[in-house]
């Protein structure tokens, strides 16, 4: 991606099909198109969250210069009447496709931020829900 190799890489595994791990750190690359490009061995997943309250907070510029104009400051830009950013939507001046991952972006968010506590309620109900269903299979013999 870079032209020249600067890590050392490994050949796929003939049995997974899957990569190998030859890099142990950390390493930030700039393409030549401007895009940047991490290296981050071990690492499966990252998560966003926000600060301040500020879901885009300079994420989204487009976003957050269409959203200054909604009607209410609370605006989740999903549905509101009086939304500017859904107007620039459908008025075309705003891309549909960064829009779209404006919402995947923010639907992850809320994925991430759930805390410990519902994490760890989530995990009892769905458990609760699994014995029920085992007992019933049991019981029922099906």
């Amino acid at each position: 991606m870079l032209g020249d190799p600067l890590q050392k890489t490994a050949e796929t595994s003939i049995s997974n099909s899957k990569g190998r791990h030859t890099t142990t750190t950390r390493d930030l690359f700039k393409l030549t198109n401007g895009s940047l490009m991490i290296d981050t061995p071990g690492m499966r997943e990252f998560g966003v969250t926000h600060e301040d309250g500020q879901p885009s907070s300079g994420v989204f510029p487009m976003i957050d210069k269409f959203a200054a104009g909604c009607r209410y400051s609370d605006c989740t830009h999903t549905s509101e009447v009086g939304c500017s950013v859904l107007f620039a939507l459908e008025s075309g001046d705003l891309d549909a496709a960064l829009y779209d991952s404006y919402r995947k972006l923010k639907k992850e968010q809320s994925r991430f931020e759930i805390s410990a506590d519902d994490k760890k309620r989530f995990g009892k109900q769905s458990g609760k829900i699994s014995r029920e269903a085992n007992n019933h299979r049991k019981k029922n013999k099906y």
